[in-house]
């Protein structure tokens, strides 16, 4: 068993959280009603992490965190640390094809095989694909090397689930059994006595795959 320590969102992130939704935490960012019309989004619709216009709305989101965080500092790069190549990998391509930013993705997951990384192309985004966590500093070491520093004019995106919590292949079987539970209660009280436990744990362990 290992102890990777312990933390919270608010101790690197404050309020700069954006659920699922797309609806900020900071209550001085902007509502997705109030982004739409911006982003080219029709009223009352929320896009997938995969679709173009997700990345308009986090592009917006971005810049308008950037101004409250470091006025007079426009956003110059963006940089995403997330868990899966299609999904994290696309929305990366997506928000800075978006905000016009060059950049780099880190997409990581502990594997039980040898250290490795690679460097790969996702619909014109670099991505550090990585089979160790740890190798979020050859990360940083790499972009800077490629002019590319973190610093006060770069935006830096983290993905919650399976990355900031429960890192996928640490402990995101937290992830797994949160969400298992949720719809278990909800499936169950739909179908009441025709619920089968087992097809549905089935069905779940073999849709549950990453990207």
């Amino acid at each position: 068993m290992q102890s990777y320590g312990r933390s919270s969102l608010d101790e690197f992130l404050g309020d700069f959280v954006v659920y699922r939704n797309l609806a900020p935490v900071d209550a001085r960012l902007p509502a997705l009603a109030d982004l739409a019309p911006r982003a080219g989004l029709p009223p009352n619709v929320i896009p997938r992490k995969s679709q173009p216009e997700y990345g308009a709305v986090m592009a917006l989101l971005l810049q308008e965190a950037q101004a409250l965080h470091a006025p007079g500092r426009p956003i110059e790069r963006l940089f995403f640390v997330g868990d899966t190549r299609l999904n994290d990998g696309t929305a990366f391509a997506a928000i800075g094809r978006a905000g016009g930013w060059p950049g780099l993705g880190f997409i990581g997951a502990d594997r039980p095989a040898p250290p490795q990384t690679e460097i790969v192309d996702q619909q014109g985004a670099a991505l550090f694909v990585a089979n160790r966590w740890t190798a979020l500093a050859d990360f940083d070491r790499y972009a800077a090397a490629q002019g590319l520093p973190i610093d006060e004019r770069s935006a830096v995106v983290v993905d919650i689930d399976k990355t900031a919590l429960g890192a996928r292949g640490r402990n995101d079987h937290t992830i797994d059994e949160a969400r298992v539970e949720a719809v278990r209660r909800t499936v169950g009280s739909l179908l009441g006595r025709s619920y089968d436990p087992e097809r549905f744990q089935s069905a779940y362990d073999r849709l549950n795959q990453p990207e």
